[in-house]
């Protein structure tokens, strides 16, 4: 089917300077405050240094809201929705200044707020159909060997809580990839660096996300 011609007339503005990257923005996940919010809707907690967020300098919470100050004196606040599951407790999540509700909020240009509002694509994005299985394959490697490369033997299962189903099904997947690559890893795209080549998530197994 060839291209509409509104489509093909049109010019996609130029941009001063590319889109960041989610993987390489610093952020901050809801699911790391959920034990430090107040059991009730009266109460406040209150925290100053002493953070794994180096952009942070302290933290305010209740039930309702959160303020983070910058290290900039800048403090900025953000409602706090509770999404009912019907099962067990509900679950906590950001209200941006879109009124989006949102789990994670990233730190671009001394301003916090949801992807959306920082502009952000995926690593992927900048990938086309070509390079981007070599992205994938490498974060299956790297998420059974930190130390595993593109064109050496698949590494072992790791001695961690991975069943040999799940080790074999990511051998499989990652083979099938890798046949599908037709480029180098180093010539995928230069912004893609070590920080983005990490695995973003945990591949539905049963175990701890080290690198959230």
């Amino acid at each position: 089917m060839g291209m509409p011609p509104q489509l093909a007339r049109a010019r996609r503005p130029k941009r001063y300077q590319p889109r960041p990257l989610v993987e390489q923005l610093q952020k901050i996940n809801i699911n790391d405050l959920t034990h430090a919010f107040p059991s009730d809707w009266f109460h406040w907690h209150s925290r100053v240094g002493g953070f794994r967020w180096t952009f942070i300098k302290a933290i305010r919470l209740c039930r309702r809201q959160a303020e983070f100050t910058l290290y900039s004196q800048r403090t900025i606040v953000f409602g706090i929705k509770w999404i009912k599951t019907g099962i067990g407790k509900p679950r906590s999540a950001f209200i941006c200044k879109c009124n989006r509700p949102v789990i994670t909020l990233y730190f671009n240009c001394g301003n916090l707020a949801c992807r959306r509002c920082c502009g952000a694509v995926y690593a992927s994005q900048v990938c086309d159909k070509r390079t981007r299985p070599i992205l994938q394959a490498k974060r299956i490697r790297t998420f059974i060997n930190p130390l595993s490369n593109i064109g050496s033997p698949f590494p072992g299962k790791p001695k961690t809580k991975m069943w040999h189903k799940s080790y074999r099904r990511l051998r499989a997947r990652c083979l099938l990839l890798e046949s599908k690559a037709r480029r180098p890893i180093g010539l995928v795209s230069k912004r893609l660096t070590e920080r983005t080549l990490r695995p973003q998530s945990n591949y539905q197994l049963r175990m701890t996300a080290h690198w959230r």
